[in-house]
């Protein structure tokens, strides 16, 4: 898995982007095809550059859901307001300190 959010990420790097949807159209690794089993292929990651962390947002629907990706993508900015707004309580609530990793 890690494998795969390394190169999400670089990927993102390099074309200047910020999210990533996903569906099952694109489950070519080994962990968007677990994705798939499990019937959450559709997702839109929103990701947040840091300072010295890499937050990501993510909303998932279910692979079998055709209009999904259609709504991802026309209600992004949307989903950002969400990310913008209360992206720092789930931070301050998963953070490592808060969490016995």
């Amino acid at each position: 898995m890690s494998l795969h959010y390394a190169t999400e990420i670089l990927s993102l790097n390099r074309n200047n982007y910020n999210y990533i949807i996903r569906s099952t159209a694109n489950a070519s690794t080994e962990f968007c095809g677990e994705l798939l089993i499990n019937d959450l292929c559709n997702s839109l990651l929103l990701y947040k550059k840091k300072k010295n962390v890499i937050q990501i947002f993510s909303f998932i629907s279910r692979s079998s859901n055709i209009d999904a990706l259609d709504f991802f993508f026309n209600k992004k900015h949307e989903f950002e307001y969400l990310a913008n707004s209360f992206g720092h309580i789930l931070a301050f609530t998963f953070s490592e300190k808060n969490i016995k990793i």
